[in-house]
């Protein structure tokens, strides 16, 4: 079977950081299929696509959008777009995607699209005849409902709030548009379900590939490292990474005055990079790879 993976977002291998969940199911799936790969160029340096020639047949980059202005982030608003719509700030580089991934479908003739995340969704024609299975991962209107919930000022509760009806519809786009929706948990099938009870949606959980991580040399080196990894600009992983530090951390201290608490990822947000003025917190930023930090916990 001949699958086009279309996502937003390049895929990382487990010895980055970020989420591999499209790395390895595109692993599992190339082991019986031919996989096509369509994203979007990044300009992280460390993402090197070409790691990944012997998961996909062909990977193909799209550009990425332009920068954005101030009249065009005013536009957007006044339609209420999500985030990462380009229709309204930049419709002539929506145009031109569109017309790429329709040229892409009509090229590869593939038997399945398989949708990674919601994103992608935007470029995809309402009358396209082969079948989707999109892996959502998450449901985002669910996200920053909880967000606009916990907001603290009316001005962004607003926003988030905006923001998550926004996402809803694209949401609904993408299960009127697919065969079937895939989530990481149950409790966002059930989100999906209460809004999307038409199509069938399943829950394909995250896994880890211990075999990977594990230690390749013994050590009896003792350290009292404590590690968090993940994208550090996404909302779940900040705020985890501040209350673990303010509220848990200090009573770890007390116990053990040597404990160290490692946050490991890409794009640090502010707040996250703040934990560092704390006493043995460190902040790194992009790793070239995190197995190094696994093991060395």
């Amino acid at each position: 079977m001949k699958i086009l993976v279309l996502s937003a977002l390049p895929p990382v291998s487990p010895d980055q950081a970020g989420s591999p969940r499209l790395y390895c199911l595109s692993q599992q799936l190339s082991k019986k299929h031919s996989l096509h790969l369509v994203t979007f160029r990044s300009e992280d340096p460390t993402i090197a696509l070409g790691k990944f020639k012997d998961v996909y047949s062909s990977i193909e980059e799209l550009p990425s959008k332009p920068l954005s202005t101030f009249w065009h982030r005013q536009k957007h608003r006044v339609f209420l777009a999500s985030d990462f719509e380009t229709r309204f700030r930049f419709p002539t580089y929506f145009n031109s995607i569109c017309a790429q991934v329709s040229r892409i479908i009509e090229r590869t003739s593939p038997d399945v699209i398989l949708l990674h995340g919601i994103n992608f969704i935007q470029y995809l024609s309402h009358d396209l005849e082969i079948p989707v299975v999109t892996d959502a991962v998450d449901s985002m209107s669910l996200l920053f409902s909880r967000l606009a919930q916990a907001a603290r000022s009316v001005h962004r509760r607003v926003a988030l709030w905006i923001e998550s009806k926004a996402m809803m519809k694209l949401e609904r786009r993408a299960a009127n548009l697919s065969f079937c929706i895939v989530v990481a948990s149950d409790t966002d099938r059930q989100w999906f379900t209460s809004f999307c009870p038409k199509v069938s949606t399943y829950v394909v959980s995250n896994g880890v590939d211990l075999s990977f991580f594990e230690k390749t040399t013994s050590s009896t080196e003792k350290n009292r490292r404590i590690r968090f990894t993940g994208v550090m600009d996404y909302s779940p992983n900040i705020d985890a990474a501040e209350w673990f530090a303010n509220s848990i951390f200090p009573s770890i201290r007390e116990r053990m005055p040597d404990a160290e608490f490692w946050v490991v990822g890409k794009n640090p947000a502010p707040e996250v990079v703040a934990l560092s003025s704390m006493r043995n917190i460190s902040v790194t930023g992009t790793v070239p790879d995190i197995k190094h930090y696994l093991q060395s916990s």
